[in-house]
């Protein structure tokens, strides 16, 4: 079996697990600064999408400049969704869990996409607020994406947090350092 045949392989046996599934993507607009990441973030999701995988994408933005860059990449999707797209909505930092969920909600009764725009720098970090949603929607995956490596354990890179793996064991690296320090596992 050739690398090729591998990475497809690789690719359906993730399609057939996610299939069904809800999936929270949590990012920073900053990381989709070039076509090439837009293309790369696009493709991802439409593949999911497609695949009748629910996509929540909560993004980190800091001004008017990477809203462009979410709409960018929201015309990107427009075409994949076969239900009118909904525009990528403000998430409310000062307002109570209950009503962000319900925000999220109304979008994903009528569309299997979300996209929410969370502000940099609130008292909630990007983290926290992921976690909180993913917590409260049970969505099968939280998938944190850190372009500086991510987090680390031992010298290896963790792809993933449960049991064993925790937030407080594993140390992070770049951009997750900053906002990892206030994860917390949620209560039972």
């Amino acid at each position: 079996m050739n690398t090729q045949d591998l990475s497809f392989a690789e690719k359906d046996f993730y399609l057939d697990e996610f299939h069904g599934k809800s999936l929270l993507f949590a990012l920073r607009a900053a990381d989709l600064a070039t076509a090439a990441e837009v293309d790369v973030a696009g493709e991802v999701s439409s593949s999911l999408l497609s695949n009748e995988t629910r996509v929540l994408l909560l993004i980190e933005t800091s001004g008017e400049g990477e809203h462009r860059l979410v709409e960018a990449l929201c015309h990107r999707l427009a075409c994949t969704v076969k239900t009118p797209l909904v525009p990528s909505a403000v998430l409310p930092v000062e307002v109570g869990e209950d009503l962000l969920l319900a925000q999220i909600w109304a979008v994903l009764r009528a569309s299997p996409l979300f996209i929410g725009l969370w502000p940099a720098n609130p008292e909630v970090s990007l983290v926290a607020c992921a976690q909180r949603v993913a917590v409260r929607l049970k969505v099968h995956k939280l998938v944190l994406l850190d372009p500086a490596g991510g987090l680390t354990t031992g010298g290896s890179r963790l792809s993933f947090l449960n049991g064993p793996n925790s937030c407080a064991r594993g140390k992070p690296s770049g951009r997750v350092s900053a906002l990892a320090g206030r994860c917390s596992r949620p209560s039972a």
